[in-house]
């Protein structure tokens, strides 16, 4: 999973989710509102598509010259993998890079693994 925005709203959302918030919409009807709401939309559609979140019902409008979140209502609400995230999002998302990519150079049975070297010395 490669996370394309904030973490931190990733995980409001899933929480807001588990704490019993099924809809999501802007606070008013301002063009403001409106776009700030954006963020918060396509992360619970991320949410989803990720598997983290059960079944939602987006919901769209051409407004302002371009089509843009009104509501988004969360039908199923958190899956397995979304309980999981909240309970530990740093390490479910460092490990997943691990999986990807593995440096370990090995000769003759003797190797280095290069990942953890540099997070010892450089940190995350």
């Amino acid at each position: 999973m490669a996370l394309a925005f904030n973490r931190s709203l990733l995980t409001d959302v899933l929480a807001a989710v588990r704490a019993g918030r099924l809809v999501f919409a802007p606070e008013d009807g301002s063009e403001t509102s409106l776009r700030e709401f954006q963020f918060v939309a396509r992360a619970v559609v991320y949410a989803s598509e990720e598997k983290l979140l059960g079944r939602i019902a987006p919901h769209q409008n051409a407004l302002y010259g371009e089509w843009l979140y009104d509501t988004v209502v969360v039908v199923d609400g958190l899956t397995y993998q979304g309980e999981g995230f909240l309970s530990k999002p740093e390490e479910r998302t460092e490990r997943q890079l691990e999986d990807i990519l593995e440096l370990k150079p090995n000769v003759m049975g003797l190797g280095i693994n290069l990942n953890a070297l540099w997070r010892k010395y450089f940190g995350k």
